[in-house]
């Protein structure tokens, strides 16, 4: 999950915008927990860079290792032949990339989940809502190069998902958030009557860290739903592939 810091959050709006491996870390230099990574994984190509107003929301990094091409899936067969088809490398990560990534997402579960609260929760939902926003233009440019939907429909689903951050903001706040829960009759009756035979109570917390793959067609949609409806875990997201 995002980080509790605001600073932190503002890393955030690279990965809402592309796909990425995310991994979230315990770390005394960033406060008490952030997202953090020590290498990029993802840079786009100068072409594509010169269109946003960031390119840095993709990647703005040395990639280190095995990388793979992500294609124009508007280019004309040339483009493929002369390579001009390529809007960006990403690094390839496997096996040990998920273990390291699943270990560090563990090993910050606990301080999110027991050292914030619903109102800082809450806030920082928020405040990753209004980064997106803010690069509009730039992510819905980046996934109509990266999926070819048309512009208008990319903007609407930026809009779309963030509409997701900020109900999920408001809810956090509830007595049957994350952290809280609710009672409730159970469904069992009395003997020989319809009365129901006692209260049942369900505690709502984070059951440990979530890996979660979004959509290719509706990478923001499927990211801010996914990770609003498991808001207390710690969560690992990739696009689907």
């Amino acid at each position: 999950m995002p980080s509790p810091s605001y600073n932190h959050c503002a890393l955030m709006k690279r990965g809402s915008s592309k796909l990425m491996l995310y991994c979230i870390a315990s770390s005394n230099s960033m406060g008490r927990f952030g997202l953090r990574s020590s290498v990029a994984f993802s840079t786009l190509t100068e072409r594509v860079a010169l269109k946003l107003q960031d390119p840095s929301l993709v990647g703005d990094g040395v990639l280190s290792g095995e990388t793979f091409d992500v294609n124009d899936p508007g280019a004309s067969a040339q483009q493929f032949e002369d390579g001009s088809a390529v809007i960006a490398r990403v690094r390839r990560m496997g096996r040990d990339d998920a273990k390291t990534a699943i270990d560090r997402a563990h090993a910050a579960l606990g301080g999110w989940r027991d050292g914030t609260t619903a109102a800082h929760r809450s806030a920082v939902l928020s405040k990753w809502s209004s980064l997106i926003k803010e690069n509009t233009d730039d992510i819905a440019t980046i996934m109509t190069m990266e999926s070819g939907k048309p512009l208008h429909e990319s903007r609407g689903e930026v809009s779309y998902g963030t509409s997701f951050l900020d109900y999920y903001a408001a809810e956090a706040i509830r007595p049957n958030a994350a952290g809280g829960g609710f009672i409730t009759p159970t469904p069992f009756t009395t003997p020989g009557g319809t009365a129901p035979r006692g209260k049942v109570m369900a505690v709502n917390e984070a059951v440990g860290v979530c890996g979660l793959i979004t959509p290719w067609n509706f990478p923001i949609v499927g990211l801010a739903h996914f990770i609003t409806l498991v808001l207390n875990c710690s969560v690992i997201m990739k696009r689907l592939t």
